[in-house]
This record gives structure tokens, C-alpha cells and sequence, in this order.
């Protein structure tokens, strides 16, 4: 059915023509709007690896699994647009090797992993490094509460002080009794 479509589709745009160029000329268009925008010059592919080989979680507040779409899409653009052959296993290899220090701990054990059973493993890093993400982001939360409470804290015993320093200054000035 969709093959069928498609050649409908097709044929449609191969065969319409307007009044002012009648040599189906919506066929040439169409074709020169999708040479010129659809991004295949060796530029546009040299700025696409480096956008996916120079890719870094660097901020623990990024969740990985967003991390990783965006690069399995820019993957598949480059295997799509400039038939190129980056693999799962590829991309899990620059996975791995551009997360943040805090995820080491999990890294070593993808590794482990790997090492047993390389199928299927782009999804399962992504589960384990996004429950790990939401460990390292509940720490940080409390971390944030226990930094709050001691500024809390600070700020009252510096006010206490002061009050305290503000009540006994006029026993200082006193003369002495005799």
C-alpha cells in the first residue's frame, strides 16, 4: 500500500507542469530545493562528525539518555545522508567514552558488560545511566537542602552575635563600680 502511494506520490510530481513552463518543471524544482538544502556537501558532513565525534556530557544536570538521542540522531543522519557506518556499537563507544567523572562507577561496569554481551547494549546503558543519573541528581538535591539549612544556620548564629554583642557593648562602656 505505501509502495503504491509513493508511486502515486511520484508521479504526481513528475508530471505536474504550470502555464508559464510546461516542461514539468515542478519535477526540477523540487529536485534543486532538495540538492539545495538537503545538506550533503562534504562541509555540511565534516560539521556533522565533529558535532558527533567532539559530543561530551559535561553537565550533571543533562539527563544521558537526552545526551544520547541527540547523538543517535546525528548518527543517523550521517549514515542516511552521507552513507557512513557508524554502528550501535560505535556510538556506544562514544558514549562511554565522554561521560562525566561522577558516572565512573557505572561506566566500569558497562564496560564489564560489554565485554560479555555487546548486542543490545545501547539500550541497556541508557536504562542503568539513567537511573544512575537520578541518584547522582537526588544527591545533588539533598546536597542543595544541606547547603541552604547551613546558610540558614550562618546567617542566624551571625545575627545572634550580633545582637548579643549589641546588648553587652553597654556593659563594656560602664565605669567601673567602686
Amino acid at each position: 500500500m505505501v509502495c503504491q502511494v509513493n508511486r502515486v506520490t511520484l508521479n504526481l510530481v513528475t508530471r505536474a507542469t504550470t502555464d508559464d513552463l510546461p516542461e514539468r518543471d515542478a519535477f526540477k524544482a523540487w529536485n534543486n530545493l532538495k540538492r539545495k538544502y538537503k545538506g550533503k556537501s562534504l562541509t555540511e558532513q565534516l560539521a556533522l562528525q565533529q558535532e558527533f565525534y567532539s559530543s561530551k556530557l559535561t553537565d550533571l544536570s543533562v539527563d544521558p539518555d537526552e545526551w544520547i538521542s541527540s547523538l543517535d540522531k546525528l548518527r543517523k543522519r550521517l549514515n542516511k545522508d552521507f552513507s557512513e557506518k557508524i554502528s550501535d556499537k560505535d556510538l556506544l563507544i562514544q558514549v562511554l567514552n565522554n561521560m562525566l567523572e561522577e558516572y565512573d562507577a557505572t561506566m566500569e561496569l558497562l564496560m564489564v558488560e560489554l565485554n560479555a554481551d555487546a548486542e543490545n547494549m545501547l539500550d541497556e546503558c541508557r536504562v542503568i545511566l539513567t537511573a544512575s543519573y537520578k541518584k547522582l541528581k537526588a544527591k545533588k538535591d539533598k546536597q542543595k537542602e544541606i547547603d541552604v539549612e547551613e546558610t540558614v544556620l550562618t546567617f542566624i548564629t551571625i545575627n545572634c552575635k550580633k545582637k548579643h554583642r549589641k546588648n553587652t557593648s553597654h556593659v563594656k562602656n560602664r565605669p567601673p563600680r567602686s
